[in-house]
């Protein structure tokens, strides 16, 4: 693969070398991977010649030479965006704060085939989606409420206009869907939920 069309061509050198253009549009992510390229002087030279990896801060642009790029995000790239990313099988992922330790790295194994991702950026995905309160119905959520501010049954039916047995219902539904142990216990779980 040819990437020479790209802005500057650097060659690193190790017991395979690996040629990488650098496609970066960001100028401080572009001084970023200066710094990082210049602090490894004896493993790095820049030239002009062919390229087997791209290092860029484009989604777009990583897409099109995909396994053989590193892709440099912003620290504000969301899961689900690092997560569409990676089913389009960009090679590399590094996390722009983390330019100077993983730069090197990351280039020589997407230039020897692997894959590369970031430790933050790793993180950043499995990262389980946030909880979510179990549907209550407008009903229940009013209950929980005055739960929440420790109203008793009594008083819950009175500012409901329900009977007690209606509140006692709504409160053992609510204890069921948050799967709460007691009446202290899903107020915290809402409180977590929400």
């Amino acid at each position: 693969m040819n990437l020479s069309t790209a802005n500057d061509s650097v060659r690193t050198r190790t017991e395979r070398s690996v040629v990488a253009t650098l496609a970066i549009t960001d100028s401080d992510t572009r001084a970023r991977v200066g710094a990082a390229l210049a602090h490894t002087a004896r493993q790095v030279t820049v030239g002009a010649q062919g390229s087997d990896v791209l290092i860029t801060d484009c989604a777009t642009t990583a897409r099109n030479c995909a396994d053989r790029t590193v892709l440099v995000l912003p620290a504000t790239a969301t899961r689900d965006e690092v997560s569409a990313l990676g089913r389009t099988g960009i090679g590399g992922f590094i996390d722009a704060e983390s330019l100077f330790t993983e730069l090197v790295p990351a280039v020589l194994s997407v230039g020897r085939g692997l894959r590369w991702v970031s430790p933050v950026i790793g993180a950043r995905l499995l990262q389980g989606p946030p909880p979510q309160l179990p549907p209550l119905t407008g009903r229940e959520c009013q209950v929980l409420d005055h739960i929440a501010e420790g109203h008793s049954n009594v008083e819950i039916a009175e500012s409901l206009v329900i009977s007690v047995r209606t509140v006692k219902h709504h409160v053992t539904n609510v204890l069921m869907k948050l799967g709460a142990r007691d009446r202290a216990h899903a107020v915290a779980l809402a409180l977590r939920f929400r």
